[in-house]
């Protein structure tokens, strides 16, 4: 079926009829960074506003680089897919796709680096999902709101100066008379009652959230060493697995340094084929650690982030690949990383 038949967003049509590379590549880094980029950063600063009430600081800088880079790798990995299949992966409109990956991305980070509060999170739409009285629902804006079940047809908002309050000091509920007992020692539904009778109106669930969570001491450790639940769980109990995390992230930092200081073609060699104990491709860990994001191991193998993106599904390499990656033979790709490992084993020896 030609391209002007199919449900397509307009503005991916000439980059679809396209078929020189170049030309290919070039309308779509355009198409990213006209269409795209400007709906990715809107919302990964919203969702970072949301949850961390600092958008300015030097770690929401890097979380900000880190969800972004992985929305764009995700948009143009699923860019090509429906590029070579278009009639099943058809995109009719591209403003709407790219959102909903920027929300995945937003989404699994936020997960992750913040894991107290998804739990939290979890927990309030159950209350209000299931508590006669209270109802979750999707806002003129797609974001969900929440409040007294009544409001949900007559879609009453909130007094957004008292929203304000209540996000600076939530304890306002119980200055209010709304509150008899403290949050800690009140029901849930109680405490989610008196914050919307204070609202006057419905509130965003992310914006409940942030209340809930100041009321009842509920904070995460967000440093980048606590990436999931179980690991921050088990660092708050054994001071062994937080000083052997320590040590990975030590070993990890000091590895990266060395691989950047290998020779560009041996670089390239080790990181494209690079492999865990059970054969799994692994250069992802050197991300989820926190210590290098994906721009900057595009940077390390001296590729853009868009050709990087292009790579992201198919590794890690075989040496064929690699091999025409670099103008090389098999044998040279084999060669240049047994040479690379022996000067990473010779630096990081007194790592162990």
């Amino acid at each position: 079926m030609p391209p002007a038949q199919l449900h397509v967003d307009q503005v991916l049509l000439p980059w679809l009829r396209i078929s020189d590379e170049a030309e290919s590549q070039r309308i779509l880094v355009q198409i990213v960074n006209e269409h795209a980029d400007p709906v990715i950063k809107d919302i990964i600063r919203y969702k970072l506003r949301t949850h961390t009430r600092a958008p300015d600081n030097g770690r929401d800088g890097d979380e900000a680089e880190d969800i972004y880079n992985d929305a764009v790798v995700q948009l143009l990995a699923r860019l090509r897919e429906f590029k070579s299949d278009p009639q099943q992966r058809a995109i009719g409109n591209l403003r709407s796709y790219v959102a909903v990956v920027a929300y995945n991305c937003c989404y699994r980070h936020l997960r992750q680096v913040y894991p107290q509060r998804h739990i939290l999170k979890s927990k309030l739409r159950y209350l209000l999902t299931r508590q006669k009285g209270f109802a979750l629902w999707e806002g003129t804006d797609k974001e969900l709101a929440c409040g007294f079940e009544a409001w949900r047809d007559e879609r009453k908002a909130a007094n957004r100066e008292r929203v304000k309050q209540l996000d600076a000091d939530p304890n306002i509920i119980i200055e209010s008379g709304l509150l008899i007992a403290s949050a800690q020692q009140a029901k849930p539904a109680e405490v989610l009652a008196a914050v919307f009778a204070y609202a006057g109106g419905a509130v965003k669930l992310d914006e409940l959230v942030n209340i809930c969570a100041r009321l009842w001491g509920i904070r995460d450790q967000t440093a980048a060493l606590e990436a999931d639940e179980a690991s921050m769980n088990r660092l708050s109990h054994e001071q062994s697995d937080f000083t052997a995390e320590l040590d990975r992230q030590e070993y990890l930092k000091k590895l990266w340094a060395e691989i950047v200081a290998l020779p560009v073609s041996q670089r390239a060699a080790l990181l494209l084929n690079l492999r865990d104990g059970e054969g799994r491709g692994c250069i992802d860990m050197f991300q989820l650690a926190g210590i290098a994001s994906i721009r900057r191991i595009a940077e390390a193998l001296e590729v853009s982030l868009e050709q990087f993106a292009a790579l992201w599904n198919e590794l890690p390499l075989d040496d064929l690949k690699i091999a025409e990656r670099l103008s090389l033979t098999r044998q040279q790709v084999i060669n240049l990383r047994k040479s690379a490992r022996a000067r990473l084993a010779r630096r990081m020896k007194i790592f162990g």
